[in-house]
């Protein structure tokens, strides 16, 4: 049987999402966001000058993909 994904498209960009998800896709299916107080304070800390910034641990890219935008 193969997992079903959807894609959940979110004011910070698109995901492909397990339909019978996480706690993490069940936010985003709900909220459109995971943690959306630490990622206002990574926009305040993250000047837009070329600093590099490593997601260790990435899952469904709740934090890289609003950051590298």
């Amino acid at each position: 049987m193969l997992l079903q994904i959807n894609v959940i498209r979110t004011n910070i960009g698109e995901f492909l999402l397990p339909a019978t998800g996480d706690v993490i896709s069940q936010n985003f299916h709900l909220a459109g966001t995971w943690e959306p107080l630490t990622l206002a304070i990574v926009g305040i800390l993250l000047p837009a000058n070329g600093r590099h910034v490593v997601d260790v641990g990435a899952n469904l890219g709740a934090f890289a993909i609003p950051i590298g935008k």
